[in-house]
């Protein structure tokens, strides 16, 4: 059945990059979305969708790391989506939070050098690893030196994104028109 399905990674690596650019700019400083405005809801709610849709195209292709990997982002994009104009109850409990989800961003980034999934995927998922790392100083410690940092850093992480949705969009170039 698998090879009856169109390859989903380059949608879900490019709905990562966008999301991973827009909040990266945020947390660096550079940019941020006007009050009031739902641009964050809406790119969320937008990646939350296309994750999902690749998680469930990489499972039925039997591209189990894809498949978690998406699944992974998509719970999380559902989680910080329904958590929007919410506040963690204290900087210790969030910087749990994000530690927890560098030590499995940390698991992925492992299993995709075993899978060996490729030079832009693992750079992608040192950058998320570093990122959410750099979210749990910040916590723990203080200083919104470490959400800047954390920013730039995602902003590398959102270009290892588009790096691996342009692989696997020039891998596309035999698939067209194949029926």
């Amino acid at each position: 059945m698998g090879d009856r399905i169109a390859n989903p990674k380059a949608l879900g690596f490019s709905a990562f990059a966008i999301v991973a650019w827009m909040y990266s700019l945020a947390n660096a400083g550079l940019s941020t979305p006007a009050a009031g405005s739902s641009t964050m809801t809406e790119l969320t709610t937008f990646a939350l969708f296309a994750l999902l849709i690749v998680a469930f195209a990489s499972f039925l292709r039997n591209e189990t790391w894809y498949a978690v990997f998406f699944m992974f982002w998509a719970a999380f994009m559902w989680g910080l989506h329904a958590s929007m104009g919410m506040t963690m109850t204290s900087s210790a409990f969030s910087g749990w939070y994000n530690i927890t989800v560098a030590i499995i961003s940390l698991f992925l980034l492992l299993a995709a050098m075993r899978v060996a999934a490729g030079p832009a995927v693992t750079l992608l998922n040192l950058g998320i690893t570093v990122v959410f790392a750099l979210f749990a100083l910040g916590d723990w410690f203080g200083g919104s030196v470490w959400v800047v940092v954390a920013g730039y850093v995602g902003l590398v992480t959102a270009l290892a994104a588009l790096w691996a949705a342009w692989n696997e969009f020039a891998a596309m170039g035999g698939e067209a028109g194949a029926a």
